[in-house]
């Protein structure tokens, strides 16, 4: 299965699961149950508001399919609620000053992610998918932050918060898979495949890091610095290879044009735009092949069109090669997608029906004889009367 694949198939679990984390805590409000409002005894809550944005968010993305009007004005109310959070007069609503609250930057996080998906659905794709990569940054570098007890830096989080808003930033991320950066993250080539590989280590590094420097005794006496510094590498490495993985695609985007283009001129006929002989010495020694070890039937027939030397003799080769375009343009509409049409040279023409047997390639070569005589009586049709 391929990455983009996975990220498709995880867009609507991960929205669920931060949506069922949110209703624990807010059940437990409710309930004044203090053991529903953090996994453990004396870890930091998570604050009701908090799981209201959160449901908000995962209302935008299981109904964007339906209605993208009503996701839209989902995400559109949480992201004024983020921002009420920062107005005073709004305040007491969230907790602020006192010592259960929804932290700014837990506001922030959820901010992010809602105007990711509002710009997201907007068609700019790689901006939406940068706010919910800088969201998943923060909220893990929050999270470390209370594993290193470094809170006073950039404040607190809760872990049942960090997991919604982890789960919510990669469900909103994926949901334009296809589109923008996130296209060359999960892209199958080599560039996407090496951002992945700088994403893990560019994050896992500094932070193994910086950890091993905090915690040995006597290396630096500064872990707040420490800290920020580590911080600041791991929001630059994602940056830093996040704008490569996008030039590094770009270059890959057009070395794989260019080989197709090769792959073209080498099987097709550059004229008519049909395969040429080595595609259809291909295709038959292939059709051979599976009628001797899978009993499969097969026909080929030949093509070759009446009066062409007097079109290129009266009209000019000019006159001639339009008219072997257009005889292979509709022989083509009138065959199969599985059937193989080619020009063999000059104004011959053979197809392969792989499947059919000697009753039904005589009828698609009854179908196919008018279709070739059209095209060349118009032509001597044109000639005769200019």
């Amino acid at each position: 299965m391929t990455v983009y694949r996975l990220s498709q198939i995880l867009v609507r679990p991960l929205a669920w699961l931060a949506a069922a984390i949110a209703l624990w805590p807010l059940v437990g409000h409710y309930l004044h149950s203090d053991r529903m409002f953090g996994v453990f005894a004396d870890s930091y809550k998570t604050h009701e508001m908090t799981s209201v944005l959160v449901l908000l968010l995962w209302g935008a993305v299981v109904t964007r399919r339906r209605d993208l009007r009503v996701a839209s004005a989902l995400a559109g109310l949480c992201l004024a609620i983020v921002m009420a959070r920062f107005v005073p007069q709004f305040g007491p609503g969230f907790g602020v000053g006192g010592a259960y609250m929804m932290g700014w930057n837990t506001a922030l996080v959820l901010g992010m992610i809602a105007a990711g998906f509002l710009i997201s659905e907007a068609r700019f794709h790689s901006l939406g998918a940068l706010l919910c990569f800088l969201a998943l940054g923060l909220t893990v570098i929050l999270l470390i932050a209370g594993i290193w007890q470094q809170q006073e830096i950039l404040g607190q989080i809760s872990l049942t918060t960090g997991v919604m808003t982890i789960a919510l930033a990669t469900s909103i991320a994926a949901i334009h898979a296809n589109r923008g950066v996130m296209r060359v993250l999960l892209g199958p080539y080599a560039s996407g495949r090496n951002a992945r590989m700088q994403l893990f280590l560019g994050i896992l590094t500094p932070l193994f890091l910086g950890g091993l420097f905090m915690r040995v005794p006597n290396w630096l006496e500064g872990q707040s610095e420490v800290f920020l510094l580590v911080a600041a590498l791991t929001g630059f490495n994602i940056a830093l290879i996040v704008v490569t993985a996008v030039l590094m695609e770009c270059a890959d985007h057009k070395r794989r044009q260019l080989e197709r283009k090769m792959s073209d001129l080498a099987l097709r006929d550059g004229l008519t735009k049909v395969f040429n002989r080595v595609m259809l010495e291909r295709r038959f020694v292939r059709a051979v092949a599976q009628a001797e070890h899978g009993n499969a039937t097969f026909s080929l027939l030949m093509i070759d069109l009446d009066r062409f030397k007097a079109i290129n003799d009266l009209g000019g080769h000019e006159l001639g090669d339009r008219v072997l375009h257009h005889v292979a343009q509709a022989l083509r509409l009138e065959m199969r997608w599985e059937d193989t049409l080619a020009r063999v040279g000059g104004e011959e023409f053979a197809v392969i029906l792989p499947g059919a047997d000697l009753i039904e390639s005589y009828e698609v070569a009854k179908r196919l004889r008018p279709v070739s005589k059209m095209c060349t009586s118009r032509a001597m049709m044109a000639l005769c009367s200019a």
